[in-house]
């Protein structure tokens, strides 16, 4: 993981997810990541006797259980999961070395045999088989067409079948525009009280040529890291009565 340990776990923090897969973890009997991942149950599996490798799942607030395969020459992570009305799923990930033998992949197609015999099934990982076209379900070497053929035979499909074409601009942050923040300040109600930062409208407006850019800036930064600096979140609420009875709660709005 290295110095992707933190993003990582800031990006499922803010996302909510409720399992993740992890791939090339490189962890090893040093690393106790467990404690980071609030509201996460953590399984792991290093590579063992050498650097590198190791896959690991992070599942949210479900009943799981690791399911034990016996044999460490595969980098393969089993988990059985309980949801609602009893039923149980398996979720599986893994990482294939691109070095990888073919006696390692055919322990690693009969694990997958097996776990798929009886409950649902989710694979999730890296076979590092760049030649395998899932379009049309084909591949040049021996040993990806070996893959996609275990495939075949435990009814898995891919996910999506193919990535949509894009011209990227949709998946952007938005450009903060000078022009933009310099309008909003100038047409700034000067007749509303100051907030918690103790700065009233009238000075906002008044400095617009001066506060564009820095603000912008901000902004911009706000969009990218999708953080908010502590001090926007802060605001003096006031409790309005609307109608009804006084002692419910509903029956106010805040202003």
């Amino acid at each position: 993981m290295g110095n992707k340990q933190e993003e990582l776990e800031a990006i499922v923090q803010w996302e909510n997810y409720d399992i993740v897969a992890i791939m090339e973890t490189r962890w090893d009997d040093l690393h106790n990541w467990s404690a980071a991942m609030d509201g996460y149950k953590l399984f792991r599996r290093d590579r063992q006797g050498r650097r590198g490798g190791g896959v690991a799942l992070c599942v949210g607030c479900f009943d799981c259980l690791e399911l034990d395969d016996g044999d460490d020459r595969v980098e393969c992570l089993w988990v059985r999961i309980r949801g609602k009305a009893n039923k149980a799923d398996k979720v599986g990930v893994c990482y294939r070395p691109p070095n990888q033998d073919e006696e390692a992949d055919e322990i690693f197609y009969k694990q997958l045999g097996e776990v798929s015999q009886s409950l649902a099934l989710v694979l999730m990982g890296d076979f590092n088989l760049p030649d395998v076209c899932w379009k049309y379900n084909r591949a040049k070497r021996k040993q990806s067409r070996r893959f996609l053929e275990c495939v075949e035979e435990n009814f898995l499909t891919q996910l999506p079948p193919e990535l949509e074409d894009s011209d990227g601009e949709q998946n952007e942050a938005p450009i903060i525009q000078g022009e933009m923040v310099s309008d909003l300040l100038h047409h700034l109600d000067t007749h509303k009280s100051m907030g918690l930062g103790g700065i009233h409208p009238r000075v906002l407006k008044e400095l617009a040529e001066v506060l564009t850019k820095p603000l912008s800036f901000i902004d911009q930064q706000s969009w990218l890291t999708r953080e908010v600096p502590v001090d926007w979140k802060l605001a003096n609420v006031t409790s309005i009565y609307k109608k009804g009875q006084k002692e419910d709660p509903r029956n106010y709005r805040p202003v």
